[in-house]
């Protein structure tokens, strides 16, 4: 009798043989494939996705369970959404839902109707692992990574938003400190300048947490 390994029998997907990272999966298709949009899954997405549609609601959403749930898969998926209509991401994203939902289904045309709503530029997907820093570092390490990825090529070396992201990505990480309150208008400038609106996510927004509570909301 031959032993045989039992990867000559079963193959996993590349997507559940680590863990979603939002930073770095942000544009990784191979990260999507194999999403499965669970009942909970369908239920958020409805709750969230009803509020792009409106202009009155909830605009903030926190998604609380316990470890390995799949929330950061879920913002994952979520984000794809939000991408421009031609990028590989949102196109996975469609069919993932087309396959699960169907085409009838109300969620499915809801979809649809957000992506028009959005244009087919997308949104500005400014994502981000919360980390024991202030929160105000991690939010402009998301909307650097959704600049970035929003323009191309040396496109945005030219946006004054931009070049103001990078300098301050580069004060904090020589030691700097960026006062919460640049953030709004931050917000407000690559808004205005991208002429979309962003979808802003933390993961693990719970490290942010700790470290305003060790240094009292510093």
């Amino acid at each position: 009798m031959i032993n045989k390994k039992l990867s000559h029998y079963f193959s996993l997907q590349r997507r559940y043989s680590r863990s979603i990272n939002l930073e770095r999966d942000v544009d990784n298709v191979k990260a999507l494939e194999g999403y499965i949009l669970t009942k909970r899954a369908i239920e958020s997405l409805e709750r969230i996705l009803k509020t792009f549609n409106s202009d009155e609601g909830n605009t903030a959403w926190t998604l609380t369970s316990v470890y390995g749930t799949g929330k950061s898969a879920f913002a994952h998926y979520l984000t794809s959404l939000c991408a421009s209509s031609n990028n590989q991401m949102y196109i996975k994203a469609i069919e993932i839902a087309e396959k699960t939902l169907g085409e009838d289904s109300a969620i499915y045309k809801l979809i649809q109707v957000i992506q028009e709503k959005i244009t087919n530029v997308g949104l500005i997907r400014a994502v981000a692992t919360g980390q024991r820093e202030p929160i105000s570092h991690t939010i402009i390490r998301a909307l650097l990574i959704g600049v970035e990825n929003f323009w191309s090529g040396t496109q945005k070396n030219k946006i004054d938003v931009v070049r103001k992201l990078v300098d301050l990505e580069a004060e904090i990480n020589n030691g700097g400190t960026v006062d919460s309150k640049e953030i709004p208008n931050l917000v407000l400038e690559v808004a205005k300048k991208s002429k979309t609106g962003i979808l802003l996510v933390i993961d693990e927004l719970g490290k942010n947490l700790e470290y305003a509570s060790s240094y009292q909301g510093g």
